[in-house]
């Protein structure tokens, strides 16, 4: 009898425990998630205040990037118009944005901590052409802005790491995308590391032959480094192809996040008017064909399309490199969000992505950071496609003619994909 109350005692207290436990641990979350908001209008300082939709439009309280909406005319961009009179509207339109900018008066900015913060925005101006308004902002003053909202909120975003800029001698800019986008359907970006020069030539050599098209433009995306034999390879190599678009951020596996950054800051400048973004990388198939059936299915807007990862949990284990600490993201669970070895963006959200990108907090994981955090704070939907796999898949010919993408291609693999491809002995099903 004793036995049996000793052993419902021991029981009785190693429940108590449990539950303790468990109460401190939630109360600790609570607070890191109080601590390190996900989002910024849930931050509570001493005399600062953030109203949620600052936070989802972050453009229109900024003045910063936004492109509005085409006007009526915009249909005729593929219709009547001649290709001369598009080009001289582009021209004078991109070409004035700098000298307009000029003109914007300069954004007194209150005092750290002031409740006047809440309230302020960068001076902009609407910049009107035949085909498009673009709402500008003086643009020096974006980056002192984003410094002095980072210093006012103590969040640590991205603009903080990311060197705007690309070197733009090197980039044929009119090659990969002529007349701003005007008659680009697909522009591919390709994000490469600095010493892949075997996977950018076998891609070059195979599905890259579709960027001669001219409704698709294709280009690398890579960084910058301090290895001289390296850069004086790169220089040679885009001497030669002109494909090249080099960013000023320092190429690495942990910035990523800022190639992606540094292709949607030169799409917006250079190719506005693209239909559709595809971001991929250097060891991907693409079956350019079966995804220019696909955007021929779409009509929508303001989406992203991809594989979607759902109820993805951030890595705690510090010793891992998918590391995320608690200070960088506080919530159980990542939004959900489309796997970074390739998605489609719809180009209406280019310019969102970049400025939205540059006030949020930097995330190494590149795909978690553009398509999950920054997307679901714009509200932009994000699509799984079943296609778009993302995944090294049975190399038969009838499964790689029904994929779009293919990843962890291996350069040599490459060529065999591409011959699969059309080998017209191989009939499939759904042919």
């Amino acid at each position: 009898m004793v036995m049996r109350l000793l052993r419902s005692l021991v029981i009785l207290i190693f429940v108590s425990l449990m539950v303790i436990s468990y109460g401190w641990y939630s109360l600790k979350i609570h607070k890191m998630e109080k601590l390190y908001p996900t989002n910024p209008s849930e931050l509570d300082l001493p005399g600062l205040s953030f109203d949620k939709s600052m936070n989802v439009n972050l453009m229109e309280e900024f003045g910063a990037l936004q492109t509005t909406q085409f006007n009526s005319t915009k249909n005729k961009l593929n219709e009547s118009l001649d290709a001369t009179s598009i080009e001289n509207n582009i021209t004078y339109l991109f070409k004035n944005i700098l000298n307009s900018s000029e003109n914007i008066p300069r954004t007194t900015k209150p005092r750290e901590n002031s409740e006047e913060l809440l309230h302020s925005s960068l001076q902009i101006k609407d910049i009107h052409s035949e085909y498009r308004t673009i709402r500008f902002f003086h643009p020096s003053e974006f980056w002192e802005y984003l410094r002095y909202k980072e210093r006012a909120t103590g969040i640590p975003w991205a603009s903080a790491t990311y060197e705007s800029g690309h070197q733009d001698n090197e980039i044929d800019a009119e090659r990969i995308c002529p007349k701003s986008g005007a008659s680009i359907k697909l522009l591919v970006l390709i994000a490469s590391a600095r010493d892949h020069e075997k996977q950018r030539m076998a891609i070059r050599l195979t599905w890259m032959h579709y960027g001669s098209r001219r409704d698709i433009g294709m280009a690398f995306v890579l960084g910058r480094g301090n290895d001289t034999n390296v850069n004086e390879r790169l220089d040679g190599e885009n001497m030669m192809y002109a494909d090249m678009i080099r960013g000023n951020f320092v190429d690495s596996y942990n910035n990523l996040t800022l190639k992606t950054i540094s292709a949607l800051e030169w799409t917006h400048w250079h190719c506005p008017l693209a239909k559709y973004v595809l971001k991929t990388d250097d060891d991907m198939f693409i079956n350019v064909p079966k995804l220019m059936e696909f955007l021929d299915t779409l009509k929508a807007k303001r989406k992203i399309y991809g594989r979607r990862a759902e109820n993805w949990m951030p890595v705690r284990n510090k010793r891992s490199k998918y590391y995320v600490s608690y200070a960088q993201y506080s919530s159980r669970y990542f939004p959900y969000f489309t796997t970074g070895p390739a998605y489609l963006l719809t180009g209406d959200i280019v310019a969102e992505l970049y400025a939205q990108a540059l006030a949020t907090a930097f995330l190494k994981l590149e795909d978690v950071f553009m398509t999950g955090i920054v997307a679901d704070v714009l509200g932009i939907d994000r699509i799984n496609v079943k296609a778009i796999a993302n995944v090294n898949t049975n190399p038969s010919v009838c499964r790689i003619r029904s994929r779009i993408t293919v990843h962890m291609v291996e350069p040599n693999d490459q060529f065999d994909l591409w011959k699969k491809l059309f080998d017209t002995a191989i009939r499939c099903k759904e042919q």
